[in-house]
């Protein structure tokens, strides 16, 4: 093997939206119909991409990268961020993993968590995942790409199925999710 156990990562992502409509609320008895009063910033379809990674190394602990949706690194401000946290934020006018969030990401990953070492990176065939600017900064920071094909995440991708999967079960089941 070119790459140990701690040397072949696993990154996935996926959307979580910020602030969930509550499914249930308090009413008398007998009551038919009950009022949510929401401030008036509230945007049901404004979420957080989370990007999990992680290798074979089960004492590997790799922070979250969180995507918030902004124009300025100024949008990151609405987490509360306190000094002992490791996670790293970034940003794109979407809230979703962009190219440019990306080339970030491959550059924070290659440098602050694997200490500029070569490692594999697997992650699925999203389109941000793909692009050729992404392409060309892996390989100058002697990352290799290796992708899931769209018909194998289920099998192929540990984070989708064991970290991702059941939280989105967990949110569809409260009806928080989408």
């Amino acid at each position: 093997l070119k790459y140990g156990p701690d040397k072949v990562i696993n990154m996935d992502e996926t959307f979580v939206r910020n602030r969930n409509i509550p499914s249930k609320v308090l009413a008398k008895r007998g009551q038919t119909d009950v009022k949510v009063q929401e401030d008036g910033n509230f945007n049901e379809k404004e979420g957080t991409t989370y990007i999990c990674a992680a290798s074979m190394d089960s004492s590997q602990r790799i922070p979250f990268g969180i995507v918030s949706k902004g124009k300025t690194d100024l949008c990151e401000k609405k987490y509360f961020i306190e000094e002992s946290n490791s996670d790293k934020f970034f940003h794109s006018q979407s809230g979703w993993t962009t190219a440019d969030v990306m080339i970030k990401y491959l550059n924070w990953l290659s440098t602050d968590v694997m200490m500029g070492q070569e490692f594999a990176l697997v992650l699925d065939v999203y389109s941000a995942h793909r692009d050729d600017a992404v392409k060309c900064e892996a390989n100058r920071l002697h990352i290799q790409l290796i992708y899931v094909p769209a018909c194998g995440t289920g099998i192929f991708q540990p984070l989708d199925r064991k970290i991702f999967g059941p939280l989105k079960k967990m949110l569809q089941k409260n009806d928080q999710l989408f």
